[in-house]
């Protein structure tokens, strides 16, 4: 198998228990020497859990839906964009948000969630490119590991007629 195809399957499925993308060199190091132990390639390696396509080329649309024409749009979809989506959606699914609900549990609610977390960047105007240095976000900052956590820990301010609501 070559080494498109493991990206290939690698991009489309969540494994182990973890809920992270299955990877072969993971495979291969976990018994400590690459495989050469004697025991079957996989003795020491978790079944895979049930799998859950990752819809790729769906959420690259999606993002071009939401945010196409205020940031750059996405016009291909490589290995590295597809790693990038099938990490964050291994991260997401099925775990909980801050109110206790699950974010997702299959493509159906899990492209409703990534829709509105491109509807999160939209709310952001720095991140939108209103600010001094012209820094505006794109569709690689967006999906990397840390930048994606800034974006689902952030909330937007308050505008002064919700909080004269609350008080």
């Amino acid at each position: 198998m070559n080494a498109d195809a493991f990206v290939s399957a690698d991009a489309e499925t969540c494994g182990r228990e973890t809920g992270e993308p299955t990877s072969p060199k993971a495979e291969s190091d976990s018994n400590g020497n690459g495989g050469l132990s004697g025991k079957p390639k996989n003795a020491n390696v978790p079944r895979r859990r049930k799998t859950h396509g990752v819809p790729l080329q769906e959420i690259a649309d999606l993002y071009n839906e939401v945010l196409g024409g205020r940031l750059p749009s996405v016009q291909v979809l490589n290995d590295t964009r597809k790693r990038a989506i099938a990490n964050r959606w291994c991260e997401m699914l099925g775990t909980a948000a801050p109110n206790g609900k699950v974010r997702f549990g299959d493509k159906e609610t899990g492209l409703a969630w990534f829709a509105g977390f491109f509807r999160k960047v939209a709310m952001n105007p720095f991140w939108m490119g209103e600010n001094q240095t012209g820094f505006a976000v794109g569709f690689d900052w967006i999906f990397k590991a840390g930048n994606f956590v800034k974006i689902l820990e952030w909330h937007p301010p308050k505008t002064n007629q919700a909080a004269r609501g609350r008080a």
